[in-house]
């Protein structure tokens, strides 16, 4: 049995088109047929019922899939152990980790992990901060950073850092040699950007719709997206503290103060269950990291 059969009834299963299937694998649509007939063989089985230009799976296909894609799966993930070996990696450390949190720190502390022992190999995934929680928790996560402290039980949910949220606005319009734009200008001239981080907007739309009654929203589920929004002067937004730093020290984007409206603090939490080995050693270098970079924010 050959591998490229298999992944030709792979893709023929999923586009149910013979002539889909040879365009999208870079064959003649003869050689689809060929490696189907000898599939069929190898499994003693029909694997496909044709409905003119058609074909759907018959009850044996849909049985033959289920080893199919185990076997193809086995093959992918032999490469990819075989991959590491040859490049020396002893350990490959899963880590699910919220966007914001990728986008900012989350390089810093692979570079800084790498230095002192090159041989772990990371494997990220980058999900909403609820997802992190259930990922750790099914342990397809060795550890993982979430913008939302877990209730779970089967899990630890430590603070890691605090992030102030700050108020900012774009750069563009603002005459830097004449006085700052008023807040009463500001909302006026731009839609407010909600919503953008899990946790606090609710109560924050409600605390800053009272100091401006006519503010107008808009609401825009990640913060990286609401950021470039502000920077390229479209709206205005609070947004975390760690995400808009180098847009203000590159005078993309204004923080500017707001006396009438305390803003909330956010926070990244470590999430683990059963941190052990590689796990600990990365956690305790994170911590190490954000204790000697983070301290001075507030």
């Amino acid at each position: 049995m050959e591998l490229e059969w298999i992944r030709t009834f792979l893709v023929a299963a999923e586009e149910g088109n013979y002539h889909r299937a040879a365009k999208r694998l870079h064959i003649a649509q003869p050689t689809v047929s060929l490696h189907i007939r000898k599939l069929e063989q190898a499994f003693g089985v029909t694997l496909f019922e044709k409905s003119g230009r058609t074909v759907e799976l018959g009850t044996s296909g849909r049985r033959a899939l289920i080893h199919a894609k185990k076997l193809y799966s086995d093959y992918l993930e032999s490469q990819e152990d075989l991959a590491r070996y040859q490049q020396s990696y002893d350990e490959t450390l899963t880590v699910a980790v919220s966007p914001i949190v990728a986008l900012t720190f989350l390089s810093r502390w692979l570079e800084t992990m790498q230095r002192t022992t090159p041989t772990l190999q990371f494997n990220l995934l980058v999900v909403d901060s609820a997802d992190v929680v259930q990922l750790i928790e099914s342990r397809q996560a060795d550890l993982g950073f979430s913008r939302v402290q877990s209730t779970s039980k089967l899990v630890t949910s430590a603070p890691l850092y605090a992030d102030p949220i700050r108020f900012v606005i774009p750069a563009s319009d603002v005459d830097h040699d004449g006085p700052p734009p008023s807040l009463t200008d500001i909302f006026s001239t731009y839609p407010m950007i909600t919503h953008n981080h899990p946790g606090f907007w609710d109560d924050l739309v409600v605390r800053l719709r009272s100091a401006h009654p006519r503010m107008r929203t808009m609401r825009v589920s990640q913060a990286h997206v609401a950021l470039h929004f502000v920077e390229q002067g479209l709206a205005t937004s609070c947004l975390p503290a760690s995400i808009i730093r180098q847009s203000v020290l590159w005078g993309r984007i204004l923080e500017m103060p707001h006396p009438e409206v305390e803003l909330p603090i956010a926070h990244t939490y470590l999430v683990s269950r059963d941190l052990s080995g590689m796990a600990a050693a990365f956690a305790q270098t994170v911590e190490g990291y954000m204790e000697s970079h983070w301290e001075s924010v507030g």
